[in-house]
């Protein structure tokens, strides 16, 4: 009891009740900034990283990628930018100057066609803008020249007849001149002929020509029907050469025989039927030191 009492009599005195409420005050004090600053090992705390680092706007957002590497390019080139950072918008500008949140959105590719400075940033709410990405591309242009396609791949045509296909012909990047056409390639007896014969191209837009091609009737085709003539022909010089005479009938159906033979013999051979014959031909378009071809699949029957 002698104790307690003591005990009683200290705690009420003011000077230790003081020292206990400050140290209340202080743990209390200690346990929300624990909760409010997420202090690692405080139970109940978030751990104190990027995510409240960029809500409280300290991180950037990621860096931009552009698909094409600054440098010197041929012709036109498309460029894409992309950016990893979730929710960012990504703003850019073509004339070199900074870009800001009232530049153009980008939305696709952008089509770069003559010599710029590209510039790209992202903004993210939550997070400070990143930095500038710059590219400098320098084209130049592409030099005059055109294309050539042919209307069929593949033509079919007999002896003594003629096919026909049309050759269209492009211009790119300005070209204005003129292009004259060949054949190489023809099977013996095949000829080509273009109408018309050049075409003078302006603009963009495409021209024709009209390929023609023939296929001359072949040397056997020509002596097939000269053996009756060549029978017919002998049995008449013999006749008139020996005269008519019955003592020399015989001889003169000997004669007639033999010259009979000779002209069945010169008919089977001419009348050997033809194989038909595929060629690859090609179709040459030139203009000066420009030269395209195109090709094409020739059956002769």
């Amino acid at each position: 009891m002698g104790r307690l009492g003591g005990f009683q009599r200290q705690w009420r005195s003011p000077q230790l009740r003081a020292a206990l409420g400050c140290l209340m005050l202080f743990g209390v004090s200690f346990f929300c900034c624990a909760q409010i600053t997420g202090s690692p090992g405080v139970r109940g705390g978030s751990y104190a990283g990027a995510p409240l680092a960029a809500l409280s706007g300290a991180t950037r957002a990621a860096a931009r990628a552009f698909s094409l590497p600054s440098g010197s390019y041929a012709g036109a080139q498309s460029v894409s930018i992309a950016d990893a950072t979730p929710g960012a918008t990504i703003y850019y500008t073509t004339d070199g100057s900074t870009p800001t949140n009232s530049s153009t959105v980008y939305t696709g590719p952008i089509a770069v066609s003559t010599t710029e400075t590209l510039k790209a940033i992202a903004i993210a709410p939550g997070y400070n803008n990143s930095a500038v990405a710059t590219a400098t591309y320098v084209i130049s242009a592409a030099a005059p020249d055109f294309s050539v396609a042919v209307s069929s791949g593949s033509l079919t045509v007999v002896t003594g007849q003629r096919t026909t296909a049309i050759l269209s012909v492009t211009p790119e990047n300005g070209f204005n001149s003129a292009v004259s056409f060949s054949c190489s390639g023809l099977p013996s007896g095949a000829t080509c002929s273009f109408s018309p014969a050049t075409l003078t191209l302006s603009g963009g837009s495409a021209s024709t020509t009209t390929l023609t091609v023939s296929a001359a009737m072949p040397t056997a085709e020509l002596r097939r029907g000269s053996g009756p003539w060549i029978r017919g022909s002998a049995l008449a010089v013999a006749l008139c050469c020996l005269g008519f005479r019955r003592r020399r009938l015989p001889i003169l159906l000997l004669l007639a025989g033999g010259v009979g033979g000779l002209g069945g013999m010169i008919g089977c051979g001419s009348s050997t039927t033809l194989q038909p014959v595929t060629s690859t031909v090609t179709v040459i378009a030139a203009a000066g030191s420009l030269q395209h071809t195109a090709t094409l699949s020739l059956t002769v029957y």
